[in-house]
């Protein structure tokens, strides 16, 4: 049965249990936490960020990756369910990655990164891997990166300061998918003490039982919070807010020079920052 760590500051309370990915999923399924059951790479950083809890943590992302193409990350992982859980973990056994999507299904995750790349990163649902690979398979992740920004979401810049880190290691995919196919994979974040790097590459659900939080959302407070964090809306906002405001008083240099854009940039920093 999942522990209870405690609650999150919006309500929310947080479970950890350590079993096999299929029945982590189904104890926290019991629990009344919701699909996709474990907690996303922003919660994870959110309760360590709160005092909760430093352990590492299985979480709910999907990373994907076509032959000689970039790594695709995804809120929305198909191995969240305990049947599609025992298809990663007997894939881990056999010490291979599920290749159950074709290049095509990779490609229709691709355009849809590209409808969304003039989202801000937070609001994405699906963001491609900007950073390259150095020849151990990693690359540095640092505050003000899209990669990091999509991660984390709002506790980018917070996370780095709390936790005292200026970079940390992402392990990507390894470009190892066979002609025609597309390997899948979930997202390992380490305790910050090791560093918090973050492992898309590990086959490590075949064997022995591995942490990882569950977050329930027991307040409509809670969820309106978590929902209505959109920095897309509000840079939009912002920018028209301050056009209009502009002609309105007819200071025509406001609009000149890159002033809304700057202005809405700032904005965008503070917000992130939660200064």
């Amino acid at each position: 049965m999942a522990n209870r760590v405690g609650k999150l500051s919006d309500g929310r309370e947080v479970y950890e249990n350590c079993l096999l990915l299929n029945e982590q999923i189904e104890d926290f399924k019991s629990t009344g936490i919701a699909h996709p059951y474990l907690a996303a790479l922003d919660d994870v950083a959110s309760i360590r960020i709160e005092g909760l809890s430093d352990n590492g943590s299985r979480t709910s992302m999907m990373p994907i990756r076509a032959r000689k193409r970039p790594t695709i990350l995804t809120r929305d992982s198909v191995f969240m369910t305990s049947l599609m859980a025992e298809v990663i973990m007997r894939c881990h056994k056999g010490g291979k990655y599920p290749d159950i999507f074709t290049d095509a299904e990779y490609d229709i995750l691709f355009e849809k990164a590209k409808t969304q790349s003039n989202m801000a990163p937070e609001d994405r649902n699906v963001h491609v891997l900007e950073g390259q690979a150095d020849s151990e398979g990693k690359f540095m992740l640092t505050p003000e990166m899209d990669d990091t920004k999509f991660i984390l979401r709002a506790h980018a810049s917070r996370y780095f300061e709390v936790k005292k880190h200026t970079q940390i290691p992402f392990y990507d995919l390894p470009d190892t998918a066979p002609k025609g196919k597309a390997i899948a994979n979930y997202v390992w974040f380490s305790e910050p003490r090791s560093g918090s790097w973050l492992d898309a590459r590990y086959r490590g659900l075949s064997y022995g039982d591995g942490r990882a939080f569950g977050v329930l959302d027991k307040t409509s407070e809670a969820g309106s919070q978590n929902s209505g964090y959109n920095l897309t809306r509000i840079e939009n906002a912002s920018q028209e807010a301050i056009e209009r405001t502009a002609r309105e008083m007819e200071v025509a240099g406001v609009l000149k020079l890159g002033f809304v854009e700057k202005a809405s940039e700032t904005l965008l920093n503070i917000l992130r920052k939660g200064k």
